[in-house]
């Protein structure tokens, strides 16, 4: 049984910004996508815009899913800065991570940003990222790399048969 694994971040207090939920999608050797086997599993970003002081508009989500990959790049991108653009089925979408100045307590801030290109409406959505928050993301991002790959789920191995 499958359970969600999910952390949000909320950013509404001032009627601004936005929120953000990072879900676990596991490995899973049955899924199939454009009808072929896509077993690795990903961690997927769904972000909304405010519509009000502590209201969030999901209906204009949106939906982001890191690879394996792009899981290392988002932890790379912590200190270098960073972008990752994919192109699927005629529609770009890009997810920055841009370190910020320090806070008033001397720690460091990201801002994190979501963009979907649309003709009709392009979607973004801007969150400010504090550093305990970061720690989080951190941790389960390196966290997430084994059960995106499957590898959580590798059996161990047994021990060596006894004499007997």
């Amino acid at each position: 049984m499958n359970k969600s694994v999910k952390y949000s971040i909320y950013k509404g207090m001032g009627g601004k910004n936005g929120a953000a939920q990072f879900n676990l999608i596991p490995f899973d050797p049955y899924r199939e996508r454009d009808g072929k086997a896509f077993p690795e599993g990903a961690v997927l970003i769904e972000a909304a815009p405010t519509s009000g002081k502590n209201t969030y508009d999901w209906s204009k989500k949106i939906r982001f899913a890191l690879s394996p990959d792009d899981i290392g790049k988002f932890l790379t991108m912590i200190k270098t800065s960073g972008e990752i653009l994919h192109v699927y089925n005629s529609k770009t979408k890009k997810l920055g991570l841009k370190v910020g100045n320090e806070d008033k307590d001397g720690n460091p801030t990201w801002m994190l940003s979501l963009w979907e290109g649309a003709e009709d409406a392009p979607k973004n959505v801007i969150l400010p990222i504090a550093a305990y928050e970061m720690v989080v993301l951190r941790n389960l991002f390196e966290s997430a790399i084994p059960a995106v790959l499957g590898w959580s789920t590798c059996t161990q191995l047994s021990s060596p048969p006894t004499a007997s």
